[in-house]
């Protein structure tokens, strides 16, 4: 090798040892608008958020009138959640109230687009909620059933396309901080297809959806692999 060539060839092999060691690029926290930022006790992802303060159902008939479906999907939820996926589920005292911001959460969110943050104006009373229970985030279910004429319909199996216009139920979670949206899932259960009011799907109809719309969402973290929150830098 020539001298010019091994010279060429330490230039490159200091260039690489030193891109090995520089320092991640900054990022910004979430509460700014951005990525979280490394050692942020922030979640990542919704397994993060293992206390939920989960709204109640927000339903929507149309014309499809189930009267004890709000109820019943609550349930399963909660159960499934607790159980099954390991949260510690948190439910708000006032309930009338929370289900105003449910059915609030729920219209905005079935015209925004997937990944949206909500607005202000339903951004603070979520995060206000979440900070007076000492929740990690808060979980919204909608369930928008359709009946008449369901069978004809050419899709009668399961919608899994996030924010699908053909969706029946949905779920979705915020970061309690932020009250960004950190994990959504949209399904049409296929179980729900010509059933008719007022007794609707059957229990086991209402818990197989519920086990569908949650069956992508990862499981709670651990509290003891969860990072302890950071203390403020005082100046």
């Amino acid at each position: 090798m020539t001298r010019s060539a091994c010279r060429a060839a330490a230039v490159a092999l200091s260039l690489l040892l030193a891109g090995c060691g520089a320092a991640p690029d900054p990022v910004r926290p979430a509460d700014a608008g951005g990525p979280v930022a490394r050692g942020d006790p922030v979640a990542r992802g919704v397994g993060q958020l293992r206390r939920l303060v989960v709204l109640p159902v927000a339903y929507t008939p149309g014309d499809c009138e189930w009267p004890d479906a709000a109820p019943r999907l609550d349930q399963a939820a909660v159960l499934f959640l607790r159980d099954w996926k390991g949260y510690e589920v948190v439910r708000p005292p006032r309930a009338d109230s929370a289900l105003r911001l449910a059915r609030d959460l729920a219209e905005w969110q079935r015209t925004a687009g997937a990944g949206a943050s909500p607005p202000a104006a339903l951004r603070n009373p979520l995060t206000g909620l979440a900070r007076d229970l000492a929740g990690d985030g808060v979980l919204l279910i909608r369930a928008a059933p359709a009946c008449a004429g369901t069978a004809a319909k050419a899709l009668t199996a399961i919608a899994s396309v996030v924010g699908s216009k053909d969706a029946t139920l949905e779920a979705a979670a915020f970061e309690a901080g932020s009250g960004a949206p950190v994990w959504r899932s949209a399904i049409r259960p296929a179980l729900w297809e010509g059933a008719q009011p007022p007794s609707g799907p059957s229990a086991y109809a209402m818990q197989r959806a519920i086990e569908e719309v949650f069956q992508p969402m990862e499981n709670a973290v651990p509290a003891v692999l969860k990072p302890a929150a950071r203390q403020k830098e005082h100046p």
